[in-house]
């Protein structure tokens, strides 16, 4: 079953939001692909970044816990930033695992009961979520503020 997902490119002082079909079995790797070919995107490195975090090319789609209003970001490294450290891929997990992948409980009102959700950051300054992490949260002040 065909799904569409945004995603928003962000090259040097500018942004573009792009719209790309895909199904659960897709990776990274296709899904790039895809968004190069249907835009006619001359780029030879794009990642592709979820929740702050560089997703690896094997990473398929239906690991990730995908909801329709999930977007991805986009970036073109600059040769001068390839060896960031703050760059650090998400390994693909295996099927066992998948359930866990990228997800945190959280009490839902309505339900109430505890479910699995997600975890949404934003920059505390300018409130883009075009961020890359640097360590996963460890803590409720990580959460919190």
């Amino acid at each position: 079953m065909n799904r569409q997902i945004q995603i928003i490119l962000f090259a040097k002082d500018s942004s573009k939001s792009y719209v790309v079909d895909f199904t659960e079995d897709d990776t990274i790797a296709s899904l790039k692909g895809k968004l190069l070919k249907k835009y006619d995107l001359k780029q030879d490195k794009l990642n592709l970044i979820l929740c702050g975090k560089v997703l690896s090319e094997e990473t398929t789609l239906k690991n990730l816990s995908l909801s329709p209003l999930t977007y991805l970001t986009a970036t073109i490294p600059s040769s001068t930033s390839t060896n960031n450290p703050q760059c650090v891929p998400i390994r693909s997990e295996s099927s066992e695992d998948s359930t866990e992948n990228g997800s945190f409980h959280v009490f839902c009102k309505p339900c109430s009961s505890m479910r699995r959700g997600k975890l949404r950051v934003y920059c505390a300054v300018c409130k883009s979520s075009a961020i890359i992490l640097d360590r996963e949260p460890s803590r409720w002040s990580d959460v919190l503020q």
